[in-house]
């Protein structure tokens, strides 16, 4: 599977721009405000580890009067490795790298299996997001405690009366 495809799709929903490099194909280029990194997908645990350095700098140089130019991105540059294959005996040191800081933050992915898979090594990228599970019933208390509005208006609000009502109750408040 062609992870980088699906990686194109999802950042733009979350405000990054992506492409795919105009010389690597297994490259990712990605880049939001604040952000900027390159995923890179191999087709073995062993190739990521064999390659992945010579990569990383290779995207250094190739991109470094770009990257030069946002100083304030310089704390904020990723490198995502990733691949479909699970090697139990390499997976250890593949994940280890994730600890390597030198001169890019790196998010390794390995038996990437299927889209959640993906999406789970790329959420420290993401913008934070809130899932809530509420019933319908638990929304409306959840909203009247949290409305600093008189007691009657909320309830109004919530019974589901006309827009033109809630403003007439509204105007009529000192």
């Amino acid at each position: 599977m062609n992870w980088l495809e699906y990686a194109q799709q999802l950042l733009p929903t979350q405000g990054f721009r992506a492409r795919i490099a105009d010389k690597r194909s297994d490259w990712l280029l990605f880049e939001d405000a604040a952000v900027a990194g390159v995923i890179i997908q191999y087709p073995t645990v062993s190739a990521l580890l064999e390659g992945w350095d010579k990569a990383q700098s290779a995207y250094l140089s190739s991109n470094h009067a770009r990257l030069g130019e946002a100083s304030y991105k310089a704390w904020n540059l990723y490198t995502v490795l990733l691949t479909s294959d699970d090697n139990p005996q390499l997976n250890g040191m593949a994940l280890a790298l994730e600890e390597n800081f030198v001169s890019t933050r790196k998010l390794v992915g390995v038996g990437i299996a299927d889209q959640s898979d993906l999406l789970r090594l790329l959420l420290p990228l993401l913008p934070l997001q809130n899932l809530v599970f509420a019933k319908e019933d638990d929304a409306k208390t959840i909203l009247a405690e949290r409305l600093t509005l008189p007691i009657d208006v909320i309830g109004q609000l919530l019974s589901g009366c006309s827009a033109d009502d809630l403003a007439k109750m509204l105007k009529v408040r000192p």
